[in-house]
């Protein structure tokens, strides 16, 4: 029986310049170990959240807090595992107008979640 397992990481918190395979290797070094970014991570698409797939025991459920220092400056990293596959938040900027959402549409911006 295989004591561990493949999951995926959001990490959130990690400034843009410190996006490489290097410096996600280091990080995971605590919790298992590093396989791969997705698509959208390793091309920089999308700066909010990373996206990694990591090997851990089996018994471990991530959501996990460290404060990580790069560069000489501390930044305070969250990884959360990641159950419900790649996720993103976007704003439709140039979205279809119906009847009735322009006075939505002015008190807040439209969100639609994106599934892909």
């Amino acid at each position: 029986m295989d004591n561990e397992r493949l999951t995926w990481l959001r990490v959130f918190g990690l400034p843009c310049h410190a996006w490489n395979p290097k410096v996600f290797d280091f990080m995971t070094k605590p919790l298992g170990h590093y396989v791969c970014s997705d698509e959208e991570t390793s091309k920089h698409k999308n700066l909010d959240v990373a996206r990694i797939l990591i090997r851990i025991k089996y018994c471990l459920v991530l959501n996990e807090t460290y404060n990580i220092s790069i560069n000489e400056k501390v930044f305070i990293i969250k990884f959360v595992e990641d159950v419900r596959g790649p996720m993103r938040i976007t704003v439709n900027i140039h979205g279809n107008k119906k009847k009735g959402e322009e006075d939505l549409r002015k008190a807040w911006m439209m969100m639609t979640v994106e599934n892909r």
